[in-house]
C-alpha cells in the first residue's frame, strides 16, 4: 500500500497532457487576474468619481450656506425695517387719536359754550 502512494500510476499518466493542463491551469489563472486587475481599476475610477462628486457637494453646500447667510441677513434687514415702520405709523395713529380727541373735546366745549350763551341772562337782557 505504500507504493501505491509514492508511486506514479502507470499506463494513464501522459506528460504532454499534463502539461497542456499546467498551461490551462496557468492561462485561467492569467485570465482571472486580469479580470481582478480590470475590476479593480473600475473600482478606482468609480472612487475617484465618487470623491469629485462629493467634492462638487461639498462646494455646493459651503456656497448655499453663504447664500442662506445672505438671505437671512436681508430677511433681518427687512423685519427691521418693516418694525420701525410699523412704530411709526403707530405713533401717527396715537397722535391722531390724540389729535381727534383734543378736537372732540373743542367741539364738546363750543357746544356747552353755545348753550351757554343761548340760556344766559345777559343775552335774554339785551334781546338777541
Amino acid at each position: 500500500m505504500d507504493q501505491g502512494l509514492n508511486e506514479r500510476p502507470s499506463g494513464g499518466a501522459n506528460p504532454a497532457r499534463s502539461d497542456q493542463s499546467i498551461e490551462s491551469i496557468a492561462l485561467a489563472g492569467a485570465v482571472a487576474i486580469e479580470r481582478i486587475i480590470n475590476e479593480r481599476n473600475w473600482l478606482r475610477r468609480r472612487t475617484y468619481a465618487q470623491e469629485n462628486e462629493v467634492n462638487s457637494l461639498r462646494a455646493k453646500i459651503a456656497n448655499f450656506g453663504r447664500e442662506l447667510s445672505g438671505i437671512q441677513g436681508s430677511h433681518v434687514t427687512f423685519a427691521e425695517t418693516l418694525i420701525r415702520e410699523l412704530r411709526e405709523i403707530d405713533r401717527a395713529f396715537q397722535v391722531l387719536h390724540q389729535n381727534d380727541a383734543a378736537s372732540q373735546i373743542n367741539r364738546e366745549d363750543a357746544d356747552l359754550v353755545s348753550l351757554a350763551e343761548r340760556f344766559s341772562p345777559r343775552q335774554k337782557a339785551t334781546g338777541t
